[in-house]
């Protein structure tokens, strides 16, 4: 199973490293929450990063 859309860094890292999940895509909404995104993916192999602005951050 696949997590398409979340934002782990405003979680524990224990509350989902181990949460059976093949991957998770962690979406950045502003610059600090895509270097954040950034570098859990460069972190675990399990997470891919996406990059961007949420129109409300601007």
């Amino acid at each position: 199973m696949i997590d398409s859309h979340c934002h782990l860094y405003e979680l524990d890292e224990s509350e989902w490293v181990n949460s059976g999940l093949e991957a998770m895509i962690c979406a950045g909404a502003d610059v600090e929450s895509s270097r954040m995104a950034i570098k859990l993916a460069n972190k675990y192999d399990c997470v891919w990063a996406t990059v961007g602005m949420h129109p409300e951050s601007g």
